[in-house]
């Protein structure tokens, strides 16, 4: 069973009765295949008590804390989360050294992206977050990205990414709050149900970057350098309402690209037909 913590269940609990009110937990309880009516009492306290019961009991705290992040996006609930790791299992997931070097798991553990069974930790920190060591190992691994390990769920907020190149980067759900972005890549990026509050995105490159259901507001993306194609977080393509140089630039650009390719398409064209039909 996925237990919390007495001080991480009381953590989620304040949150829910905070965030949410009855017919909003109740939408909730549908997403997560819970019959409402089965939850005791009529109140927002115990219902929230006892949906926190029902999850841990089942093993769905992960899908709980990703109903809510879809339905308060701005809220960190990732942070709320934190595990009892029993001593035996603490020992079973003693280290994990793999990408980070070494980083030492103990008492308890909380995830950050999509949570693996207790028997089936690995070495893949995209699925942990524990500590101050873990979080300087996905700093580290953002900074010297190699476009092959997956970023998902990393918590790099109040971070330094200046100009850092991520194009193409999984960055799904990850923790980028107040995190300094200024001209960096994120050209196709997957951005989507990542928090990026108060985030500087200025001159930043983000053509075709997907931010689907994130937290990133229209103030923020203004400054950005490119935003051609970006996916919003309404899922809207970005319509080119900034007016952004490099995004004009680039379209006259494609469209010279373009009218050049047809012009030559149609002299080869008319080559072709002079040899085959002589006049």
């Amino acid at each position: 069973m996925e237990k919390l913590t007495p001080a991480s269940r009381t953590q989620l609990l304040t949150k829910l009765i905070e965030s949410f009110d009855l017919s909003e937990l109740r939408i909730i309880c549908f997403e997560l295949g819970l019959i409402w009516d089965k939850l005791p009492s009529d109140t927002i306290d115990q219902k929230s008590v006892a949906l926190i019961e029902i999850c841990e009991r089942n093993n769905i705290i992960e899908d709980l804390v990703k109903k809510c992040i879809v339905h308060r996006p701005s809220t960190l609930w990732r942070e709320l989360v934190v595990f009892d790791v029993s001593q035996a299992e603490a020992e079973h997931i003693d280290e994990v050294s793999s990408l980070t070097g070494s980083i030492s798991l103990s008492g308890n553990f909380s995830f950050l992206g999509d949570l693996v069974g207790r028997d089936k930790v690995t070495n893949n920190v995209t699925n942990l977050y524990v500590s101050d060591n873990v979080r300087e190992g996905h700093y580290r691994i953002a900074l010297n990205w190699d476009k092959k390990i997956s970023l998902r769920g990393f918590d790099l907020a109040s971070r330094n990414l200046e100009g850092v190149d991520l194009q193409g980067a999984d960055l799904t759900e990850a923790n980028l709050a107040e995190t300094n972005l200024i001209r960096a890549n994120l050209q196709n990026a997957n951005l989507r149900l990542s928090n990026l509050n108060d985030a500087n995105l200025s001159g930043s490159n983000l053509v075709n970057a997907n931010f689907y259901q994130s937290n990133v507001t229209m103030k923020q993306l203004r400054f950005a350098a490119r935003l051609r194609k970006a996916k919003l977080p309404d899922g809207k393509i970005y319509d080119g309402r900034f007016n952004l140089e490099a995004d004009t630039t680039a379209c006259s650009e494609d469209a010279y690209w373009y009218g050049s390719t047809v012009k030559l398409s149609g002299i080869l064209l008319a080559l072709v037909q002079h040899v085959v039909y002589p006049p």
